[in-house]
């Protein structure tokens, strides 16, 4: 039950992201910078507990409990997600932008 109203606040929240796109186009090539900020900042947090493994000689699966936790790794992907579901939805209904390329 908790996944079915995770997946509908999922669903709507990309949605409403989408629409927001459609409606001014100002707020995507910003809502991109951000994604952009938001992937730098997910990495660094993933490569952090990389090089915490390799120092101290320990198995990976003993940082990823604190990747998993880390705040800004929850914020980033939250957004991550949702941009990315938003990005999917416009392109599969067919919005985008055509590239001439392909």
């Amino acid at each position: 039950m908790i996944e079915l109203l995770i997946g509908i606040g999922y669903a709507a929240g990309a949605g409403a992201l989408a629409f927001w796109w459609r409606q001014d186009a100002r707020v995507r090539p910003w809502c991109g910078k951000i994604a952009a900020a938001a992937l730098f900042i997910a990495l660094t947090v993933v490569a952090g507990a990389i090089v915490r493994t390799i120092l101290h000689r320990t198995v990976f699966m003993t940082e990823v409990h604190m990747v998993l936790l880390n705040p800004l790794f929850i914020l980033c992907g939250a957004y991550l997600s949702f941009y990315l579901l938003a990005s999917s939805l416009l392109a599969s209904l067919g919005t985008e932008r055509r590239s001439g390329i392909g």
